[in-house]
Parts: C-alpha cells; structure tokens; sequence
C-alpha cells in the first residue's frame, strides 16, 4: 500500500464528556485520511452513554464506509486502560489517540499524507504541534481558540519539528529549562492527543496494566509518556 493510500484510524476514550461527542466526531470524520474511529466509553453515566451510541449510530449513516464502533465497558477500568484498550480495538497500524474533549489538530489530512506517513517512525509518539482545547462554553472557546492564539484554548508547543528523549526530559529537569514555546515541560508530558503506531504502544504500555488502581486512575498520560520513554522510545512535536 502506497502511503497516499493509507488511512489512520482514531481512538476516543470517553467518560461522562458526551457535550464534546458531536462536534469532535464531526471534525474527526470528515478528514480523507481517517476511515475509522474508535469510542471507548469507561462506563459512563446512562444519559450520557446515550448521547454517545445516539452520535455513533447517525454517522454510520452518514459515513457507511467508515468503521465507527462504540465499545461499552461494563465495569470503570481508568482512564489508562481505557485508551489503552481504545487504541488495541483500531485495526490500521498507524492511530491518532484524542481526548474526548478536544478537536483534531487543523490540516490533519495534509499533515498525514505529506508529512507524517513519508518519513513515519513508528519508535516515536508524534504530539500535534498545537493544541484546541474545549472550556465550559464549547462555542465560544471553539472560537477564541481559531482567533486568538494567546488565549487558553489554544497551546502552542512547537512551529516547528522538535525531537526528545529520557536524556533530554533529564537533563530539562535538572537545569529547570524550558523546552516548549507556551507551557513548560510537565505540561507537555501530560499531552492526551497523540499519533502512535499502535503496536509499539501496546507493547511498551504492557507494564502499565500489571499497576494499582492507585496509578491506572491518576494523570494517566504522565504514565503514558513515563512508559514511553522508559522503552527508549522518542517524542516527537
């Protein structure tokens, strides 16, 4: 398969976030690129699994060539087993992980296709190089986060490609350096939106299922990214 023929698949994990479904499904589903989409729900409320089944079935419809499934877990699993099953559901090799309650980073189509797939490296994790985040008025954020980009909506990591590893993140550490243009290193490890092959997250995210209740429920991307870069993996912005 060339990769201009490639799709990725995204993997959403839920919990009671069903006011961001519709317009996150929307944006995600009209990209070329994407041809499957994956909602993995750590037991939310009824009502609120409700909406989620309700805006699955109706773009199904819409988008019939596209793989849309709802998974429904009967028991809460954290919000690190819940992406981690999330993104072992997905059947293209290559997966765009978002939270629920954000939008796919602008030109992902033509992010994929031109940059990413040529010279993909499936020992990183790729973070999108800004951020679109949704605050307790959907609307107005959507807005203040095209328009303005100092706002808190928008992050700003990177305008350009920018490469770490466990040496770099240490040696940040150390000498108490920034290494982000907006936010600071402990933000930027805390990144819920990623594109990862998905092999390679399976297999370096395995230590993290044997964990405690304690660890699976806290600041589940800090141990993503811990994981990450303990198997000598890279980041990539």
């Amino acid at each position: 398969m060339k990769n201009s023929e490639q799709y990725i698949s995204v993997a959403i994990p839920t919990y009671n976030s069903s006011k961001y479904i519709e317009h996150l499904l929307k944006e995600v589903l009209k990209k070329n690129t994407v041809n499957e989409v994956i909602l993995s729900d750590d037991k939310s409320e009824d009502y609120e699994k409700a909406v989620f089944k309700e805006n699955i079935e109706k773009y199904k419809k819409q988008y019939p060539n596209k793989n849309l499934v709802f998974i429904d877990n009967k028991i809460r699993k954290g919000p690190f087993v819940n992406k981690y099953n999330a993104i072992k559901n997905c059947n293209n090799e290559i997966v765009y992980q978002i939270d629920s309650d954000n939008i796919p980073m602008l030109g992902l189509d033509n992010y994929i296709k031109n940059d990413l797939l040529p010279s993909f490296n499936p020992e990183n994790i790729y973070f999108p190089s800004k951020i679109y985040q949704f605050q307790k008025n959907e609307k107005l954020s959507i807005a203040l986060s095209k328009f303005f980009t100092g706002t808190k909506y928008r992050v700003i990591l990177k305008n350009h490609n920018f490469e770490f590893n466990k040496e770099l993140i240490k040696n940040s550490i150390s000498n108490s350096e920034k290494i982000t243009d907006q936010k600071n290193r402990r933000w930027l490890l805390n990144i819920g939106n990623f594109i990862v092959n998905k092999e390679n997250f399976l297999d370096s995210m395995k230590e993290g299922l044997s964990y405690s209740e304690e660890h699976l429920f806290a600041a589940d991307q800090f141990l993503i990214t811990y994981l990450w870069l303990k198997n000598n993996k890279n980041i990539e912005v």
